[in-house]
């Protein structure tokens, strides 16, 4: 007899919420979306958040200028699963795990995280710990709050190996509820220690700022250098190839996370992924990053 699955909650950035929801609907998952724009509206887009950070680090008009993607479109496949309010919840069946996708600062995905862990005060949280580590998250949540950070990277569903961080606050029992839940989603599971960006979006995002460096001094051209490692070292993907896939937002904030974190100077960014931010050159998401996915006229 099949075990009886509580359904799963997912919030935050809408294209990694939806690749999310595609993988549960494949493997016949029970999912709520809560698309949470409207009622904590100063809960920033990952290009708001650049832009701020910017604004703050280079004054006001410098940072990514445009309007936020359209959440909706990402969200019209899963029309019935959608809910826009957290008081919608509460009349709903117990939440099993709750999926923070959002690419926040701990300040604002918490924001929603309380409200949440308060509803469902047995569910496990599974936090995107791409800015911040899980234990960061934990800290500021209810004390019987369990939280698990994960590398929820666009095109996370595509690994057969996923990381899961829990944080120090976080019981050994809850671990193995998180690997039996991506276990069951088809990953293989790698517990890490709890870090700002784990292992791999850490060493994606060092490399990629050093192939943008090799750009910028005009060391090698961005083909040159993905063709290098493709053929070279045999990646499945260029690393600038990469950058424009995961999006040079997503990059930028991991980065100057790190830096914060540790101070060191190997996690400086890059000044021309900053210009791209910048100029909205975020990559495949927006037609154009170190390629250009635009239409030829």
């Amino acid at each position: 007899m099949s075990a009886v699955h509580k359904p799963v909650l997912l919030f935050g950035e809408a294209p990694v919420v939806a690749e999310f929801a595609r993988l549960l609907e494949t493997k016949s998952r029970e999912f709520l979306i809560l698309n949470s724009t409207d009622e904590f509206n100063d809960e920033l887009s990952a290009e708001e958040l650049i832009a701020e950070a910017l604004e703050q680090s280079f004054g006001p008009d410098q940072g990514l200028e445009g309007e936020d993607d359209d959440v909706n479109e990402y969200y019209d496949e899963f029309a019935e699963n959608v809910v826009m309010s957290v008081a919608d919840l509460e009349d709903s069946t117990q939440i099993e795990f709750i999926i923070d996708c959002s690419i926040k600062t701990q300040q604002h995905k918490v924001m929603v995280l309380q409200e949440l862990a308060e509803l469902f005060p047995s569910a496990l949280i599974v936090s995107s710990t791409l800015v911040c580590t899980a234990t960061d998250i934990n800290s500021l949540l209810p004390l019987a709050s369990q939280v698990v950070g994960a590398p929820l990277l666009p095109g996370f569903s595509e690994a057969t190996t996923l990381e899961l961080a829990p944080s120090l606050r976080t019981r050994e029992i809850s671990h193995q509820r998180a690997r039996a839940f991506f276990e069951s989603l088809g990953f293989g599971v790698e517990l890490v220690e709890d870090r700002v960006a784990l292992v791999f979006p850490r060493m994606i995002a060092m490399l990629i700022n050093e192939a943008a460096f090799a750009v910028m001094e005009k060391v090698a051209t961005a083909q040159d250098i993905d063709t290098a490692m493709k053929l070279g070292v045999n990646y499945p993907k260029g690393l600038l190839e990469w950058s424009d896939r995961i999006g040079a937002d997503l990059i930028v904030a991991i980065l100057d996370a790190l830096f914060q974190e540790y101070h060191e100077p190997r996690y400086k960014c890059c000044a021309l992924l900053r210009q791209h931010v910048r100029s909205g050159w975020l990559g495949k998401s927006t037609g154009r990053g170190f390629y250009n996915y635009l239409p030829m006229n």
